[in-house]
């Protein structure tokens, strides 16, 4: 099975996949709803988004990695909608199981899980 993106959301940008940049530093965090292709439920995951220039940045340099320490930046040469939906789906067909738990865990690799080092 291979989880999908349910909703996707940003604080900083009102529609994301409508959204261009001004320049070429961007950095922002972009909140994920991934649930499984036949049901409605979803877990919420996190996971920032930046170009080489955005992490440079003054931006860049002020976020604190969240929650896990293996979630990774999704880093884009030059940011566009196009690029970023194809580094979303390739991580999330990364993380294709056999269920919902096996799918969770490797999805915790890759994002920062709403619930990391909840207790």
């Amino acid at each position: 099975m291979t989880p999908e993106v349910k909703v996707l959301h940003s604080a900083d940008i009102e529609d994301v996949p409508k959204w261009t940049p001004e320049g070429d530093d961007v950095c922002f965090w972009l909140e994920l709803s991934i649930g499984l292709p036949a049901s409605d439920r979803a877990d919420i995951f996190q996971v920032c988004v930046a170009t080489p220039g955005g992490l440079k940045s003054a931006l860049g340099r002020s976020i604190k990695p969240r929650g896990s320490a293996h979630a990774r930046p999704i880093v884009l040469q030059q940011y566009s909608w196009p690029a970023l939906e194809g580094a979303i789906r390739s991580r999330l067909e990364a993380c294709a199981g056999r269920d919902w738990l096996e799918v969770q865990e490797k999805l915790r690799r890759q994002f920062v899980w709403e619930y990391e080092g909840y207790k």
